[in-house]
C-alpha cells in the first residue's frame, strides 16, 4: 500500500513540475530585454 501511494505521489509531482515549467517558460517572467538574433556569418548574396 505504501509503495502505491509513493508511486502516485511521484507521478503527480512529475506532472505538476512539468506543467509549472511550461507555464514558467511561456510566461516570460523577468525578461527585461527582448531576445536578439545573433548572426555569426554573412549570408552569401545572390
Amino acid at each position: 500500500m505504501g509503495v502505491f501511494i509513493m508511486l502516485v505521489a511521484l507521478v503527480l509531482a512529475a506532472f505538476i513540475g512539468a506543467a509549472a515549467g511550461l507555464i514558467w517558460q511561456s510566461a516570460g517572467w523577468f525578461d527585461d530585454e527582448p531576445e536578439h538574433e545573433i548572426v555569426t556569418a554573412d549570408a552569401p548574396s545572390d
